[in-house]
């Protein structure tokens, strides 16, 4: 065991040897540092009364949404264990683990009724939202309207190889967490493996944008709209942060 269990997520040395270059992350070491964000992040949002809370889904729950013999219905409890409702949160963020072989993340902005997909290969993520949004839809007790914003080449930042996508996803969940755009450079990669190496070993290491290239300066998020036609080839304008991971149920 490299470090002691964070939220039921142990992180052994195996699962620690994946963030070295090169490597595909494990879903123990992506749900470890994301439990670690949780954990810094949940020490803001008690800190500071204007740090609207927000919650990680386990990597499991789309997974079982997107599986035809499960569906909604076996994640629906998921969703209403989150303290004060889901769609109370100011962001619900879902990594996805497709076939073992790419990560990407889906993050729901309930209040603002905005469903995006960050995918670092390219991928539209279209059945993803899909599914998100019917879900959603239906815990909500009003009908407004939900915009749906596909991943894409131009939507967020891409990998150049074929191991690094789970890189990208913690990077830009951290981005996320600190009220950042998701921008920054290839390089920035192996500086989120290292960063969160170091996390993981001393759990108070500095925050990923301390080590951004100069190419790709941490940028604080507007309150711009979300929109296709306003998304640029690198960034993502946001302004919303504080997840909790939450636990598949047994």
């Amino acid at each position: 065991v490299v470090a002691p269990p964070l939220n039921q997520h142990p992180m052994l040395s195996s699962a620690f040897r994946t963030l070295a270059p090169g490597r595909w992350l494990n879903d123990e070491a992506l749900m470890y540092y994301l439990a670690i964000l949780h954990d810094r992040d949940s020490s803001r949002a008690a800190s500071s009364p204007s740090h609207a809370p927000g919650w990680i889904l386990h990597f499991r729950f789309l997974s079982k949404l997107m599986n035809p013999s499960e569906g909604p219905e076996s994640v629906r409890r998921w969703l209403r264990r989150i303290p004060g409702g889901a769609l109370s949160r100011s962001s619900l963020l879902f990594p996805l683990n497709m076939n073992n072989a790419h990560w990407s993340l889906a993050v729901a902005f309930p209040q603002r009724r905005v469903i995006r997909y960050f995918d670092s290969l390219g991928n539209s993520g279209e059945r993803v939202l899909a599914a998100l949004h019917s879900l959603l839809q239906s815990e909500a007790d009003d009908h407004r309207p939900w915009e749906l914003i596909q991943g894409g080449l131009r939507m967020s930042p891409q990998q150049s190889n074929g191991n690094d996508c789970g890189v990208h996803v913690l990077l830009a969940a951290e981005l996320l967490l600190l009220n950042y755009e998701v921008r920054y450079a290839e390089a920035d990669i192996q500086a989120m493996r290292l960063s969160a190496a170091a996390d993981i070993l001393l759990q108070n290491a500095p925050p990923v944008v301390n080590f951004l290239t100069p190419q790709s300066p941490p940028i604080p998020g507007s309150q711009c709209s979300l929109s296709n036609a306003e998304a640029s080839p690198d960034a993502l304008p946001l302004d919303w942060s504080a997840p909790a991971i939450g636990d598949p149920p047994a």
